[in-house]
């Protein structure tokens, strides 16, 4: 609802005291985290490619890509050196891990 993927039946959702409904839609996507999850992972992807996928289509450079992917699993309790090669279909990265189970934590700031 916050970013007008499903409209409210009633009521309103508010991001940075103004109304989501009267925001440009791309400005209001482009500000917020995504947490992509179970089907929508890239099973071929390792865990840090995953992560990746978003900001290498904006086209960030390497070295941000490598720094912020770092962050964001330490963030999840991943850390980097664990899982950043493990594909999430192994069993170190499986659903017992945390990876490939519903993360327990909302992001606080968007990945740009």
């Amino acid at each position: 609802m916050i970013n007008r993927l499903v409209r409210p039946t009633e009521g309103s959702a508010w991001v940075e005291g103004k109304d989501a409904a009267g925001q440009p839609l791309e400005a209001l996507c482009r500000r917020m985290g995504y947490v992509i999850q179970d089907v929508g992972l890239f099973p071929h992807y390792t865990v840090g490619q995953n992560v990746a996928v978003v900001p290498r289509l904006l086209r960030w450079p390497a070295g941000k890509i490598s720094g912020r992917v770092g962050e964001l699993l330490e963030q999840l309790g991943l850390p980097p050196g664990r899982f950043l090669e493990k594909y999430p279909t192994s069993p170190a990265a499986g659903s017992n891990s945390g990876w490939a189970s519903p993360a327990p934590w909302l992001p606080t700031h968007p990945l740009s």
